[in-house]
């Protein structure tokens, strides 16, 4: 579809590659037309001097035909 995302959260974890997510943030029809990110890369940052962990998702932008969603 030629979309993609990438995303920063503050430490967050089991996302995998093959995952899928959704934002509120895009269009209605984009819901309506069964959209979503699948996820590509994870890749988590951790620094020792000030305990932060952070998340980075990577994406793009695929169909499904049938879905389960899980609210977080």
């Amino acid at each position: 579809l030629g979309m993609s995302m990438e995303i920063e959260l503050d430490g967050v974890f089991g996302f995998v590659p093959g995952n899928g997510v959704t934002t509120t943030q895009l269009p209605p029809h984009y819901k309506t037309n069964k959209n979503y990110f699948q996820i590509r890369t994870g890749t988590h940052t951790f620094s020792g001097q000030d305990s932060s962990w952070s998340t980075k998702l990577s994406g793009i932008m695929t169909f499904y035909e049938e879905i389960a969603w899980v609210k977080l």
